[in-house]
């Protein structure tokens, strides 16, 4: 196994992967989130991932509580 030089590193942990930043968000979100964790998304260097995932994540969320009443209102 090659060690990652250093410049690879950060830039692996630039970039986190789409289920990171699901589990980053929802964990957010439902306050569930360990201190480690939101640690680490603040070292991130990029921010508009997380935001990005965050309204859609709660867009997704209002559109299934619309759905929801409208159903239960029938």
């Amino acid at each position: 196994m090659s060690k990652l030089s250093s410049t690879q590193a950060s830039t692996q942990a630039s970039k986190p992967t789409l289920r990171q930043l699901l589990k980053s968000v929802f964990g957010a979100l439902f306050g569930v989130q360990s201190d480690q964790h939101r640690q680490a998304d603040f070292s991130q260097s990029r921010v508009w991932p997380y935001i990005v995932v965050g309204i859609a994540a709660i867009a997704l969320f209002v559109a299934i509580l619309i759905v929801i009443s409208q159903w239960v209102s029938r």
